[in-house]
């Protein structure tokens, strides 16, 4: 927590130079493979507990070995960057099966609609700001 002047100004320009890193940096990871989550507890109605990812970093503890419940092999099918100077850095696995084919295909997708998406949230603060 912030005590001082200095320290509330050094909170605010961490918030601000996040917050421009998350607009003008397009990230897409494309995962594979197979999860398994193991259910020891049900919920209080007898049903099993949700399998969703609810948490933001569910996927990462999985994928870290941090979440015990759950097992499997996951790769990373393919990752781009796209920095707002549009500095890109692709990375897409070797040897892709047929299946892959088509994940690597919804990840060009995301890739399409995340840059349609940012360039629409641009837009749209350029006619707030703009004014």
């Amino acid at each position: 927590m912030a005590d001082t002047a200095k320290d509330k100004l050094q909170e605010l320009w961490n918030g601000i130079k996040d917050v421009v890193g998350d607009l003008t940096t397009l990230e897409v990871t494309t995962l594979s493979g197979n999860i398994h989550k193991i259910l020891e507890n049900q919920a209080p109605t007898g049903k099993p507990v949700s399998l969703g990812f609810k948490k933001p970093d569910a996927m990462l503890e999985i994928i870290n070995g941090q979440d015990d419940k759950v097992k499997g092999d996951i790769y990373v099918l393919a990752y781009s960057r796209i920095d707002f100077d549009q500095d890109t850095v692709n990375f897409v696995a070797n040897d892709l099966t047929e299946g892959d084919k088509a994940v690597y295909q919804l990840h060009l997708d995301s890739v399409k609609a995340s840059l349609e998406a940012r360039a629409a949230f641009i837009n749209m603060l350029a006619g707030i700001f703009g004014k």
